[in-house]
């Protein structure tokens, strides 16, 4: 069958239909900072599409299992959470920059930016720090740093 995904232009009063025929969309956010929409598919690949250009961009291999989840980060990067246990940071342009690899298959996750040094000049000069918060199974979370990708922390709840 035929999978779209509908966006609604609110300025124009126009409703943009994108063919995402050959793909089966599992994960989709817009960032936050920019015009481009992220679509990650249950075969691991993903879409980039852009409002401005009105391009799309299929990014192919960026897992190897579906995408389970994701988050834009206010610099711009991407981050991806698969079945296959990995948790991928990209460029707008859907260029991998950084991966790691967890335990078990990220579920859900929410990225809190933070500004070094505590003022606006800071953003600019790329005074800007990201965390990842990564929900793991029923009863973990994990903190990822993701200018290094490396895990913060662990959380495991008890029943």
């Amino acid at each position: 069958g035929v999978v779209t995904v509908s966006i609604y232009h609110f300025d124009e009063d126009r409703l943009e239909t994108l063919d995402c025929s050959r793909e089966d969309p599992s994960f989709i956010a817009w960032n936050m900072t920019g015009p481009q929409l992220a679509i990650g598919t249950s075969k691991g690949n993903t879409i980039i599409y852009n409002s401005k250009t009105a391009k799309m961009q299929l990014i192919a291999g960026k897992h190897g299992r579906r995408i389970t989840c994701g988050a834009w980060t206010l610099r711009g990067h991407l981050l991806l959470g698969s079945d296959d246990k990995i948790v991928s940071l990209s460029d707008t342009e859907g260029e991998t920059l950084r991966q790691t690899v967890l335990r078990s298959a990220p579920m859900t996750m929410r990225v809190a930016d933070e500004i070094i040094a505590g003022n606006a000049a800071s953003f600019d000069n790329g005074g800007l720090s990201a965390k990842c918060c990564v929900r793991t199974g029923k009863d973990s979370l994990i903190l990822l740093e993701t200018e290094a990708m490396s895990i913060v922390a662990t959380v495991k709840f008890s029943q």
